[in-house]
């Protein structure tokens, strides 16, 4: 139970990269109070319907612009124009910066980024994160240092088992692979190494984005294939299909697939087992 809550609450912090209780912006008391109610509502429904939220974001289909525009459209925002978005990454409402920063990206408006380069210094994370990647989308990596002191900052939170922390430093390091940068190798075998099943997945989608730039980081996800969690081996083995395409690369797929195959057997076998002994040890005390 406390597992899934954790895998909950990642998830949902990383996905919908908001922060809430934030401060809303000045105005009079009769709109302030209206946006006060309708921001407590959002957070709220965000922060409670990640599962919807996951499979929504998840998905191979999913239109990114689409999903920003609503975030936005959440607060009552219905211009998506350039100088709208601009304005709006002045917001004290730290979610509202987050989803005109990450359209502002995704529609690459060039114009943007001496305003987006200001958000690299944010308060919030997640605004901060989401300022970098988006000026990756547009060819500047001036975020780059900023989220290598960020993963380096985390590091200890981390270690100190601070879930904020850690979901913060998987998402840095996800938007630090996407741009190639291999300084995310050290932090992320680390993280394949945490307790969490859902931690290591994570590393390995970090490692797979790698891949381009730095082709040995098969060796770490061949690595996880003898991982104690079946949804772990099974994307550790989805990369290395993936890339080990070619005719000499026959005999070594067969035999990381041999590993994760005789791995999930067992992990079948124990499923069973598990389940016969509650059966026999109800048996043995009617008996009794």
């Amino acid at each position: 139970m406390k597992t899934t809550c954790l895998i909950t609450i990642f998830i949902g912090i990383a996905v919908v990269g908001m922060v809430c209780g934030a401060d809303l912006p000045t105005k009079n008391d009769s709109e302030k109070s209206k946006e006060q109610t309708q921001s407590s509502k959002i957070d709220g429904e965000n922060l409670g319907s990640t599962r919807s939220l996951t499979r929504k974001c998840c998905s191979r289909e999913v239109n990114w612009e689409v999903f920003y525009r609503s975030g936005l459209e959440m607060y009552g925002i219905d211009d998506f124009g350039t100088d709208s978005l601009i304005n709006l990454m002045d917001s004290e409402i730290p979610s509202i910066r987050y989803f005109a920063v990450s359209l502002l990206g995704e529609k690459k408006v060039l114009s943007a980024i001496p305003k987006i380069e200001t958000l690299l210094d944010d308060k919030s994370n997640n605004v901060m994160m989401a300022a970098s990647k988006a000026l990756l989308k547009m060819n500047n990596r001036k975020g780059i240092k900023k989220l290598k002191e960020f993963c380096k900052k985390t590091s200890k939170g981390v270690e100190e088992g601070n879930y904020i922390a850690l979901s913060d430093h998987a998402h840095a390091l996800r938007v630090l692979a996407d741009a190639g940068e291999s300084s995310a190798i050290p932090y992320l075998r680390k993280l394949m190494k945490h307790k969490y099943w859902f931690i290591r997945h994570s590393a390995i989608h970090s490692f797979g984005r790698l891949y381009k730039k730095n082709p040995t980081v098969l060796t770490d996800i061949s690595l996880m294939l003898k991982d104690d969690h079946p949804q772990v081996r099974k994307l550790a083995f989805g990369y290395l299909k993936k890339h080990l395409n070619q005719p000499e690369d026959a005999e070594l797929l067969r035999e990381f697939k041999e590993i994760k195959d005789r791995l999930d057997e067992r992990d079948i076998s124990e499923k069973k087992e598990s389940e016969e002994d509650p059966n026999e040890s109800e048996d043995t005390n009617k008996k009794k």
